[in-house]
């Protein structure tokens, strides 16, 4: 199919021109069966759209109410789920759409999405009603819908019947996070009482290697720090790196802190941009390369500490990375962003700077969008630093 008709056909999506589209399947019905550059089907933008008419007009033409998309397995009423648009979840429901369908990034059904994803907050419009919807059609909830819910009483049924609720983890967009770390990262003070009082595993970890504690600091929970502390915790290796404190970290053992425990730190390090931890985590065996699945600019691919510290704009970050070895075109051998596209798209150009000295490819071609760093920075609107990066001086 060609791209420049699958392109036109996602702009008549976003301009909710129903017309456009009818025409365009009436042309050409492969359309139909589209995909954008990240793996959207055309019913997947209607619904997080709330294009009511759009979605009916897809779905009358023979669209799969459950299609999904290529990387995240999410369904359109995951997306309608998590924008709280009560009207296009109805139609979806009446058309017959699994409520049970966990999708790949944060393993949860559309019921969670309603009540624990914030992908894009600003779309969001009555959620709570989404619940309701979703409840009543028999949607059954987790620990992290009934957190995300703030339903206590549900939550203490919910692992009194089955503990395994406890250690139940989020995938990777929620950094695999078990319901306690949740909890405290987002603010839900009374909850972590309850899990801790319920068996909860306090020393369990994320994918970055973070304690529930760590992981409250992370996100500058105070409330949830104080809740933690009257429960007896105390500091450990990842609040010391969270917070900047190398001098914690000295008489942490090798048994504790092994090179892969410091590496999965080291992109907490990138991300809070503690260049002397980042020295010391490498010191005690971080590798400098390592990876990790994250999502950046929409893309879910296996990044490194320098694309993390691109992402959060961290240029001493960076300049500690460069220094310790990492490579500075990563993700390039795989047609995947490298950091310097992840800093041009931001329009960081000290960052920019800084990769292209140590020696980053100006020329590297990610495969989602064909587009080289230069184009990233063009796209998001920073026009001066993309005819820098074309330049060859």
């Amino acid at each position: 199919m060609d791209r420049n008709l699958i392109d036109e056909l996602y702009a008549s999506v976003v301009r909710n021109d129903v017309g456009a589209v009818r025409a365009a399947l009436a042309a050409h019905p492969g359309l139909l069966d589209a995909r954008d550059r990240l793996g959207s089907t055309p019913l997947h933008l209607a619904a997080f759209r709330g294009s009511s008419g759009m979605l009916e007009l897809f779905l009358d033409a023979g669209a799969p109410v459950d299609a999904l998309e290529l990387e995240s397995r999410s369904t359109p009423l995951h997306w309608a789920a998590e924008a709280g648009q009560g009207e296009i979840v109805r139609l979806l429901l009446e058309r017959g759409a699994s409520l049970e369908q966990r999708d790949a990034w944060f393993g949860l059904t559309p019921l969670g999405w309603a009540t624990c994803v914030f992908w894009v907050p600003r779309k969001h419009r009555d959620r709570s009603v989404v619940v309701g919807q979703l409840r009543a059609a028999g949607a059954r909830g987790d620990a992290f819908v009934e957190l995300g819910a703030n339903d206590l009483d549900a939550l203490r049924r919910l692992v009194t019947a089955d503990p395994a609720e406890l250690t139940r983890r989020l995938g990777f967009a929620g950094d695999e996070m078990q319901p306690l770390h949740w909890a405290g990262a987002y603010g839900r003070q009374d909850a972590i009482a309850l899990l801790i009082e319920l068996g909860a595993d306090t020393s369990a970890r994320t994918m970055l290697g973070l304690t529930p504690l760590g992981a409250v600091l992370q996100r500058a929970q105070t409330g949830s720090a104080a809740a933690f502390l009257r429960a007896g915790f105390s500091g450990d290796e990842s609040t010391a790196v969270v917070g900047g404190f190398v001098e914690a970290l000295k008489d942490v053992s090798a048994e504790i802190l092994t090179p892969a425990l410091a590496s999965r730190l080291l992109f907490v390090a990138s991300s809070e941009g503690h260049d002397q931890m980042i020295e010391t985590l490498v010191r005690r065996g971080a590798d400098p390369a390592a990876r990790l699945r994250r999502i950046i600019r929409e893309l879910s691919f296996l990044a490194t500490p320098l694309h993390v510290a691109a992402q959060h704009d961290c240029a001493s970050a960076a300049k500690a990375l460069l220094a310790a070895g990492a490579p500075p075109s990563a993700g390039a051998e795989e047609g995947k962003p490298t950091p310097l596209h992840v800093a041009a798209a931001e329009g960081l150009e000290e960052l920019v700077q800084l990769l292209l000295e140590g020696g980053a490819d100006r020329e590297a071609r990610e495969v989602a969008y064909d587009a080289t760093p230069a184009d990233w920075a063009d796209f998001a609107g920073y026009r001066e630093l993309a005819i820098r990066l074309r330049a060859r001086s």
